[in-house]
């Protein structure tokens, strides 16, 4: 029976960490990243059951949730410790505004014109990048103070950024050096995923007659009652 769109079922970010044995960081580096594909409404993400069935289906198939034989890991360690690939390389850093300094020091020193590009990309208000450090941020220097961090060219980068902004900036960083993202650079490595117990969700989800399928009913109810209410 095909569903109408007020009867498509959603899971909340908590609930799909809960099916995947993820911590709720992950998920939504997953969905930033659109490793995992998603809605957003307004500040709040939701995920087509559809969606979450191909996502796993794929994870199944293709063992992608392995990187490079080693520990599986994710972008962001309950440590707070953040990891992502570089140009087929592990990097870590020490927060989102670490990573971003990291990965633009690595286009410049590929492409030493990337700044001037990139410095056109940002708005009126912010720049994401500026020689003066005072320009980062229009009329708040206490801001280019507090959240700007500068290059080894001597360029100043501005750091007052949510982990949604970041993902932003590089995704247009990676569109302006020619850089696929998701691969040359990939912000959300691949994360230690249930396997089992996602497959045996949607087992239960495929069998509307099954005993266990009433904590699979709960959770996509919720999913519907929130956003038709």
């Amino acid at each position: 029976m095909v569903r109408s769109a007020r009867q498509e079922s959603f899971l909340k970010p908590d609930e799909l960490a809960e099916i995947l044995g993820l911590d709720v960081e992950e998920v939504y580096g997953l969905l930033e990243a659109r490793k995992l594909p998603g809605i957003r409404l307004g500040q709040a993400w939701r995920i087509r059951e559809r969606d979450f069935i191909r996502f796993i289906d794929d994870q199944s198939q293709e063992n992608s949730y392995e990187w490079k034989g080693n520990a599986r890991q994710s972008s962001v360690t309950r440590g707070g410790e953040v990891r992502f690939l570089l140009f087929g390389r592990e990097r870590s850093g020490q927060s989102w505004a670490d990573m971003l300094v990291q990965v633009i020091e690595e286009f410049v020193a590929r492409d030493p014109g990337f700044l001037l590009k990139f410095g056109q990309a940002g708005g009126r208000k912010r720049r994401y990048v500026a020689q003066d450090r005072e320009d980062l941020y229009d009329s708040r220097p206490d801001l280019a103070k507090r959240f700007s961090r500068q290059l080894s060219n001597g360029w100043w980068l501005g750091t007052n950024y949510s982990r949604k902004d970041i993902f932003g900036m590089l995704e247009k960083a990676c569109a302006i050096a020619g850089y696929r993202f998701g691969t040359d650079l990939d912000l959300a490595p691949p994360v230690k995923i249930d396997i089992e117990k996602a497959l045996a969700f949607i087992g239960i989800a495929a069998d509307p007659d099954s005993d266990a399928s009433t904590r699979h009913n709960e959770l996509f109810a919720r999913g519907i009652a929130d956003e038709l209410g």
